[in-house]
């Protein structure tokens, strides 16, 4: 009897991990899209991390978030089993927009076994920048059941992508490297311009040990330009830290990224000393030095940021 257990409860933790694995199946075709150009948004019940019958989904549906909006909206419903033809399949296309939309059903006789709706994007837009995501209402709870939010934004190139140091002063005239007496507060403002839903962050690269204290504050994201039609924005990610006696040699990397994929990095080195003027600008530059994503370390090294 253990046995027949014990396989019955490795049969569910295999199935669980299965319907997990299906629940991360996206419901776009793409993260990133052109203006005037193309995606497609597919919903079935593949997406969702449960097994349920057809028989117990009434309602299945594809909606969306838009970047600076606080509420979803419908993009296309399909209800199973409607009071009415006209509430059978209904789509929520903006005026003006190329959208195809398709419904797959128990109505539908070539595809009896199949619940699914699908939107095809002719014409994307910088309006389309958001979050989306299917759900279905159960027959029985009445519960909505939503997949996990996809994002969706422009694919425009990363500019203006600096890092400023505070405070500046007279033995601090490199643009990648600065030295500081031990003790001092530095700030750190990475700056870039760059499509909705990308963000950045901070790391370092400590080459003695020794301890930190880091404070990053992200700033609003700010609209600066059009760029086909679109808003462009501004983003600002300042690190403030105090120097600590073992800075010798510490490079901060200012990562910008969407998702998991870094699109565009600048580094800045901080050195420690206990007189100001004990090192000169020229010799910290020999550690490290880095201008428009290509790093030369010790002379030796080329990085190149793609």
């Amino acid at each position: 009897m253990d046995l027949v257990q014990h396989i019955m409860d490795t049969i569910l933790i295999f199935a669980l991990a299965l319907t997990e694995v299906l629940a991360q199946r996206s419901i776009i075709n793409k993260d990133r899209f052109d203006v005037n150009g193309t995606f497609f948004l597919e919903c079935d019940m593949d997406k969702f991390n449960v097994f349920s019958k057809h028989r117990s989904i009434v309602e299945l549906a594809i909606e969306r978030k838009l970047f600076g909006q606080f509420h979803y909206e419908l993009m296309a419903k399909s209800i199973l089993f409607p009071t009415s033809v006209s509430e059978q399949k209904q789509q929520y296309i903006p005026s003006g927009r190329q959208w195809n939309v398709e419904f797959y059903g128990i109505w539908d006789r070539d595809n009896f076994d199949t619940i699914k709706v699908t939107i095809d994007v002719r014409d994307a837009s910088c309006e389309d920048v958001g979050e989306y995501r299917c759900y279905y209402l159960h027959s029985e709870s009445l519960d909505f059941y939503h997949t996990k939010e996809f994002p969706l934004t422009l694919n425009q190139p990363i500019t203006n992508h600096i890092i400023t140091l505070e405070p500046r002063n007279s033995n601090n005239t490199n643009v990648n490297s600065a030295i500081f007496e031990v003790g001092r507060n530095v700030k750190l403002s990475c700056s870039f311009e760059g499509a909705p839903m990308i963000v950045s962050d901070w790391s370092f690269i400590k080459y003695s040990s020794g301890p930190q204290k880091n404070a990053i504050l992200s700033l609003p994201a700010v609209a600066v330009a059009t760029y086909d039609g679109c808003i462009r924005y501004a983003y600002r990610n300042k690190l403030i830290f105090s120097v600590s006696p073992f800075f010798y040699g510490v490079r901060y990397t200012c990562s910008v990224f969407y998702e998991s994929r870094v699109l565009s990095y600048a580094d800045f080195i901080i050195y420690a000393t206990t007189f100001a003027s004990s090192r000169n600008e020229g010799e910290s530059a020999v550690y490290l030095h880095s201008l428009n994503c290509v790093t030369i370390f010790a002379f030796i090294t080329m990085l190149t940021c793609h």
